[in-house]
């Protein structure tokens, strides 16, 4: 049987899953991102394939994400838009092997490089993988969102990446939930998801001034207008909806109906970060379609590797 590891490897976390023909037989995730696993990542990828001792010594290990980044292991250079994502495979950039370890001497070992951006500078790595493989799955040219830590909005046309633009969303909701003055104010944690909130707070990210709305929720707070218990959901829908509410972004959802795409917003993202961004696009008359960021990963790395290697 034909085996290959796939690793999404990012900055704080490393997802691996192990494919005999095709087929997953064993996943794993732990820790060990590029800036949390000590720097010696031939140990850390040796230490991961030690938990399957069945590999074959030949069974080649395509990763992509953080791990290509200046921080990671090897730089894998971005493509520039327009970047063709299923000839990324053509592209992939080769990990020096290291006789240290006798799991990685005889094993290609290869990195997806990242995209970017130059005349409105952008950059995204990993999310390009997610992005071709909802394609591959029956998303085809069209808007694509992928939420979390720095969401991306993308415009694929003719099988290419035409343009993008980065969102701190995810980030700016942890600071601000734990290194500003909001801090204190905001409800616990693990407070259930307050819907009513989120769409409140969703709406009022259509009149932009995220600045100035982020105070008012502070003045909201202590004035007794917005209860602390659902404050975390006001902000979500805030940052969130200021996605969407973005004038380019707006122009990309109203122009869509074109040749090229079809209107419909395809949302890569787990399950509950999906169902929020829906949220929002039902209350702007957006229709959306969610594509599994896993199956999504999966489908595109083995389509480079068997276009690549």
């Amino acid at each position: 049987m034909t085996s290959l590891v796939a690793i999404d490897w990012g900055s704080s976390n490393r997802r691996a899953s192990l494919l005999r023909d095709g087929v997953v037989v064993d996943r794993h995730h732990d820790a060990e991102g590029v800036l949390t696993c000590g720097g010696d990542f031939a140990a850390s990828l040796d230490a991961l394939l030690a938990r399957w001792p069945e590999l074959p010594a030949d069974a080649p290990v395509l990763m992509s994400g953080m791990i290509g980044s200046r921080s990671g292991w090897v730089e894998a250079p971005y493509v520039p838009c327009p970047a063709r994502l299923d000839a990324l495979g053509t592209q992939l950039i080769e990990v020096p092997r290291d006789d240290r370890f006798a799991s990685l001497s005889s094993r290609r070992i290869c990195i997806v490089p990242g995209v970017c951006q130059y005349d409105e500078p952008d950059v995204m790595r990993g999310e390009e993988i997610q992005i071709l493989g909802s394609m591959l799955l029956g998303g085809g040219d069209g808007i694509y969102v992928l939420p979390g830590t720095h969401s991306k909005w993308v415009i694929v046309e003719n099988g290419c990446v035409t343009r993008f633009r980065s969102f701190m969303t995810g980030e700016l909701f942890a600071l601000l939930g734990k290194h500003s003055s909001l801090a204190s104010l905001l409800g616990a944690d693990n407070a259930s998801e307050d819907m009513a909130a989120f769409r409140a707070g969703a709406a009022a990210a259509a009149g932009g001034g995220l600045s100035h709305r982020l105070f008012g929720l502070r003045a909201s707070v202590l004035l007794g207008a917005q209860g602390a218990a659902s404050s975390q959901s006001w902000l979500s829908g805030l940052l969130i909806g200021a996605e969407w509410h973005d004038p380019h972004v707006r122009a990309w959802i109203r122009s869509a109906a074109t040749a090229a795409t079809d209107g419909e917003v395809r949302i890569v993202g787990e399950a509950h970060l999906a169902h929020l961004y829906a949220h929002v696009a039902e209350s702007i008359g957006a229709s959306v379609r969610g594509f599994a960021p896993e199956a999504s990963f999966l489908a595109a790395i083995q389509h480079l590797w068997s276009s690549g290697s």
